[in-house]
C-alpha cells in the first residue's frame, strides 16, 4: 500500500506516536520497521506487543532471505539474556524482565538503537511497567528513538486530554494521524473493494422481551442518575444504549465535572455498566448461561441492597423471560 510508504518515510529519522485507522495496516508499520531494524548493527525492543502479533510478524520475515528474525526473551537466565542482548537485531521482551534488566543495568543503554511499542494507547499511566521502562531509557539514553503505533483511535476519544497523557509517557512530541478517510487511504482502498455480505438471525419472542425490558430498565436508571447528577443525558439514543460505549461516556462527562461524585452516583454508573453486559451476553450466551448469570447477580445480598434496578417492576420481566427461555 502506497499510503503505509508514506508512513514509514515520514516515522522512520523521527520520534513520534502514529495513530491510524483501525484496519489500515498498523501491524504491516510495525513489521516494515522489525525488518529494518533486523541486524546485528541495531539493537532495538519491542514493547506492548501480543503473542499472535509476534507469530504474525516472526512468520512473515521468516518467508524472507537474508533478514535476521526478533528474538524472544521471556525466561532465559540473566547470562543467556546478556548474550542475546549484544547480539543486536529487534527483541521481543517481556516488560517484567527488561525493566528488571534495566535496573540491574544488565542492557548497555547506550547502545540501545531505540524502542518500538505497539498498542501504544495502553501508556496512558505513568505507574504503567512500559512507561517505567521508557523513563529508564530516555534518562539514560538522549539520542535512541521512541516509535509508538496503534490503530485504536477511538480510544483516545473518552479520556480528557489522553493523547497528550500517552504522548507525554511515551516521551514523543511527533504526532502523525492517518485515519480512514484520509485521501491517500480512502484512494488506496477504493481500488479494491470489499463485497460485504450480511447474514442475521432474528431473535426469538423472548430475547425481545428481554431486550425491550432492560432498554427500559437503563433508561429509568439514566433518569436516576440524571436527578442524581445534575447532568443532561437526553441525547442519548437506542442506538447509543445498545451499542455503543454508553457507559464509557457517561463517565467521561463526569469525571470531567469539578464536582465531587457521590457515591450513590458511581453506584447507578456501576449499574449501567451491568445493565450493559446484560445486553451483550443476551446475544452471545445460550439461555442456560444468561440465565445463571442472573441468578448470580440476584443471588448476592451485596447487590441487592445497592442495584435499585433489581427492584424495579421492569426488572422483574427480565427474570421471569430468561427462566421461562430455560424450564417451558
Amino acid at each position: 500500500m502506497e499510503y503505509l510508504k508514506q508512513i514509514f518515510s515520514e516515522m522512520v529519522d523521527e520520534s513520534g506516536l502514529a495513530i491510524l485507522g483501525a484496519g489500515i495496516g498498523a501491524n504491516d508499520l510495525l513489521s516494515r520497521f522489525i525488518r529494518l531494524y533486523s541486524e546485528p548493527s541495531y539493537l532495538v525492543f519491542v514493547l506492548n506487543i501480543s503473542t499472535t502479533q509476534q507469530d504474525l510478524i516472526i512468520e512473515e520475515l521468516s518467508f524472507e532471505k537474508n533478514v535476521q528474525l526478533p528474538k524472544t526473551i521471556t525466561d532465559e537466565t540473566s547470562s543467556q539474556r546478556i548474550s542475546k542482548y549484544l547480539s543486536g537485531g529487534v527483541i521481543f521482551a517481556s516488560s517484567q524482565v527488561l525493566l528488571m534488566d534495566l535496573l540491574c543495568k544488565r542492557i548497555p543503554q547506550h547502545l540501545i538503537s531505540g524502542i518500538l511499542v505497539s498498542n501504544a494507547h495502553k501508556i496512558s499511566e505513568p505507574y504503567i511497567t512500559e512507561s517505567f521502562i521508557l523513563r529508564l531509557f530516555r534518562q539514560s539514553n538522549k539520542t535512541g528513538f521512541i516509535k509508538a503505533i496503534t490503530e485504536n483511535s477511538s480510544n483516545f476519544m473518552w479520556d480528557f486530554c489522553k493523547i497528550d497523557r500517552v504522548m507525554r509517557y511515551l516521551f514523543v512530541k511527533k504526532l502523525w494521524l492517518w485515519p480512514r478517510f484520509e485521501k491517500k487511504i480512502k484512494e488506496s482502498l477504493d481500488i479494491h473493494k470489499l463485497e460485504v455480505i450480511e447474514l442475521s438471525i432474528p431473535l426469538t419472542d423472548s430475547m425481545e422481551s428481554i431486550q425491550t425490558a432492560i432498554v427500559q430498565v437503563v433508561r429509568d436508571c439514566l433518569a436516576e442518575l440524571q436527578n442524581r447528577s445534575g447532568f443532561d443525558f437526553s441525547n442519548l439514543t437506542m442506538d447509543d444504549i445498545l451499542y455503543k460505549s454508553f457507559d464509557v461516556s457517561i463517565k467521561s462527562q463526569l469525571k470531567s465535572s469539578i464536582v465531587s461524585i457521590s457515591q450513590s452516583v458511581q453506584q447507578m454508573i456501576s449499574n449501567l455498566e451491568t445493565l450493559r453486559k446484560l445486553i451483550n451476553l443476551l446475544y452471545r450466551y445460550d439461555c442456560v448461561n444468561f440465565y445463571r448469570f442472573l441468578e448470580s447477580i440476584r443471588s448476592n445480598q451485596a447487590a441487592l441492597n445497592t442495584n435499585s434496578w433489581l427492584w424495579l417492576e421492569t426488572a422483574s420481566i427480565i427474570f421471569e423471560e430468561a427462566k421461562a427461555r430455560v424450564f417451558k
